[in-house]
């Protein structure tokens, strides 16, 4: 928590850097103590600091575009919906689970349903449907709403630094429209071993 004017206030974009030195923290579960004599943080933990802006240092980072898109789209989330809801709105648009705390992960987890949080064919075939029932207007110019959906798709694929999920859910649905344009069976198999092949080109590991 940051104190300040507005006019500091408002210089505290999200993505920026910053470091402080304080003695006031929330200290419920921040630490546990493994020696009478030694303290350790413990992981993946959430805590609160209090301090003044005056007191806090500004770290200048450079970031890469998609990560201003999601940072907007995270902004955007927090205002319009409560932050345990946010969080696991922008955990599903991007496959980032680094804002879920491990009560809801594990909660996704045991339910069966942690594939929603790792964005994959499930994610991608809705954006198709979705962007085929917009371009029902040009529907008979195939190549051109093709080109329209894999941009897209590209895009989003770069939103989602380029996950192994995204990458193969993506080249699959393109193969799977094209085949539709030519009129040519989709094969599931062969499909999946191009994705593969892609991918593997991309990182051998």
């Amino acid at each position: 928590i940051i104190y300040g004017n507005e006019k500091q206030l408002k210089t505290l974009e999200i993505g920026r850097e910053i470091s402080f030195e304080t003695n006031n923290f929330n200290k419920n579960d921040l630490f546990y103590n493994t020696t009478p004599n030694s303290k350790l943080f413990s992981n993946d933990l959430k805590y609160t600091a209090i301090v003044q802006f005056d007191d806090i240092s500004f770290k200048d980072i450079d970031r890469t575009f998609a990560e201003s898109v999601r940072d907007n789209v995270k902004e955007r989330l927090n205002l319009s919906l409560t932050k345990d809801n946010a969080e696991l709105a922008y955990s599903a648009l991007f496959g980032d689970k680094t804002l879920l705390d491990e009560e809801h992960e594990t909660a996704f987890r045991l339910s069966g349903v942690a594939h929603l949080l790792a964005v994959s064919g499930l994610h991608v075939g809705i954006i198709v449907i979705t962007l085929q029932f917009i371009l029902k207007p040009i529907k008979h110019k195939k190549w051109l709403s093709f080109s329209i959906i894999a941009a897209i798709l590209m895009f989003y694929m770069y939103l989602c630094d380029f996950s192994t999920s995204i990458i193969r859910a993506v080249i699959m649905s393109i193969i799977l429209l094209i085949s539709k344009i030519l009129n040519e069976e989709y094969d599931t198999y062969n499909s999946i071993c191009i994705a593969g092949i892609v991918i593997f080109f991309i990182n051998p590991l």
